[in-house]
């Protein structure tokens, strides 16, 4: 497993999601708990196949707004 998306609900969650990424930290997994973080994480993940994706500096993210 290299990545966990775990998006608990309700309160028996709360001791299963403790679990799941206690046991994440140590095998060093990534963990993701929201939809948007997984949504980010996907999108980078395609960029990423495709060669797409570049580092710049935040200053170039304010030019383009």
């Amino acid at each position: 497993i290299d990545l966990i998306i775990n998006t608990p609900v309700g309160k028996g969650a709360k001791s299963d999601e403790f679990e799941i990424r206690s046991t994440a930290a140590s095998f060093g997994i990534p963990y993701i708990t929201t939809l948007a973080g997984a949504t980010a994480a996907v999108n980078a993940i395609k960029r990423m196949r495709k060669g797409t994706i570049r580092v710049k500096p935040i200053q170039e993210y304010e030019e383009e707004i």
